[in-house]
């Protein structure tokens, strides 16, 4: 079940965007209309930064950078049944759609990186983004290079869990208000070995239920 209007309140948010969000569209529905209507712009790889020892040489994950409609982004983002508003329901939840996204958007992310960079590396791409780990986010910052994600976001939601959550652990980090205005979403594999054998940082083992407890990671 998705959060309940009192659970999840659109606080600071325009009329415009309160339109369409408080229209509770379906996270598939969300997937499919950014599916439809994005422009794959970036694909790389990007190396482990802090490896542990004993980390195989070359370790990395790919890097996909799409861009969407600012509504499909915001309902993708913030609307109470997007990605955060499914790893409210439970991190397994929040998984589930994680992997349906990027399963989705899949095809159209090898067809253009064999445009980009041909076929040598395909089967590492398809593993990356196939493992446990790969994630879909929205991008950190905005074309400025300012942060999106942020205390003092001047467009805000409210939900009351991620509020008391914070609270109980004594934080000071109100990332999770944040209902930022972009139009960028991330896809990053899982980080591979040359073996194609993943790893998974130690800080982002409970990253699903950093997300479910607090609303951000």
């Amino acid at each position: 079940m998705i959060p309940e209007a009192k659970e999840w309140i659109f606080d600071k948010i325009t009329s415009d965007r309160r339109k369409y969000l408080e229209q509770d569209i379906p996270f598939e529905e969300t997937t499919k209309c950014i599916l439809s209507s994005c422009q794959i712009f970036c694909c790389d790889y990007e190396k482990y930064h802090t490896p542990p020892d004993g980390t195989p040489d070359n370790t990395k994950q790919v890097l996909f950078k799409i861009n969407t409609k600012k509504e499909f982004f915001d309902l993708f983002y913030s609307s109470r049944d997007g990605l955060r508003g499914r790893y409210w329901q439970s991190p397994d939840i929040g998984n589930v759609a994680t992997k349906y996204f990027i399963s989705q958007m899949e095809e159209r992310l090898i067809d253009y990186w064999k445009v980009k960079r041909g076929t040598d590396d395909l089967d590492f791409v398809r593993a990356s983004l196939n493992e446990a780990s790969a994630k879909v986010w929205i991008a950190e910052k905005d074309d400025g290079g300012s942060y999106l994600v942020k205390n003092g976001c001047e467009t805000t939601i409210c939900v009351e869990r991620w509020k008391r959550n914070q609270i109980e652990a004594k934080k000071e980090d109100e990332r999770w208000k944040c209902a930022p205005v972009g139009n960028c979403i991330e896809i990053k594999g899982a980080l591979l070995d040359p073996d194609l054998g993943e790893h998974i940082p130690v800080s982002k083992r409970d990253r699903s239920c950093q997300i479910h407890r607090f609303g951000y990671t």
